[in-house]
C-alpha cells in the first residue's frame, strides 16, 4: 500500500535486487482504494543493471509495452504533495463509487480544511456531484461565510446556506438543566 515516499524506498530495492542478481524484474501493482488502503500503482520494469527502464502512471490503472532488452530512459519522478493529493482523491473516488453513492455534501466553513477537503471532492467525483453546505451562526464571521461562497463559485459546485442559530438556541434550552 501507499505511504509518502514509497515509491522512492521500493524503487531502491528493485534497482538493488536487479543489479545483486544480475537479472530484470517486473514489478506490478494494484491501483484503487479499499478502506483505509490505497495502491499507487507505478508498476515498473528494470533491467539487469538495476536501471528503471519504464514505468506506469500512478494512481490510475495502465497498461505498458515494452521491448525488454531497452535501456533505462527518462521515467516520472516521485513528488510527494502530488501523491498525496492523487492518493486522496482516488480513496475518495474509490469509496464513493464502491458503496454506490451518487453525491457528497461537504460543510463549507470557510477554512483551508474544508476548502482542500471540497477540492479533493471535485477532482474525485466531478463538481456535480459535490454540494456544499455553510452553517452561518452567531460564531461566524462574514468573512468565512464569503470565502465559502467564493470557494463554491471557484470550484462550480452547488452551495446551501442554512443559517442554524435557532436550532443552536434550541438546543442550549434543552441542555440547560444539566448545567
Amino acid at each position: 500500500p501507499f505511504h509518502v515516499g514509497k515509491a522512492s524506498v521500493r524503487e531502491n530495492l528493485i534497482s538493488q535486487r536487479a543489479q545483486e542478481h544480475g537479472i530484470p524484474i517486473i514489478y506490478v501493482n494494484l491501483v484503487g482504494g479499499q478502506d483505509d488502503l490505497i495502491f499507487d500503482g507505478r508498476s515498473y520494469y528494470f533491467n539487469k543493471e538495476g536501471e528503471k527502464v519504464v514505468q506506469a502512471k500512478a494512481f490510475q490503472e495502465d497498461l505498458l509495452f515494452f521491448p525488454l532488452n531497452e535501456k533505462a530512459n527518462n521515467c516520472p519522478q516521485e513528488d510527494m504533495l502530488k501523491d498525496v493529493f492523487d492518493a486522496l482523491v482516488l480513496g475518495v473516488r474509490d469509496y464513493i463509487h464502491k458503496n454506490n453513492f451518487r453525491k457528497v455534501v461537504i460543510g463549507l466553513s470557510g477554512g483551508i480544511d474544508s476548502a482542500v477537503t471540497v477540492a479533493i471532492a471535485v477532482k474525485a467525483l466531478g463538481a456535480e456531484n459535490v454540494i456544499g453546505v455553510t452553517m452561518p451562526s452567531k460564531f461566524s464571521s462574514v468573512g468565512s461565510v464569503k470565502d465559502s461562497q467564493q470557494l463554491a463559485t471557484n470550484l462550480e459546485i452547488t452551495m446551501y446556506t442554512l443559517p442554524i442559530k435557532e436550532c443552536f438556541e434550541s438546543y442550549l434550552k434543552s441542555v440547560e438543566p444539566l448545567f
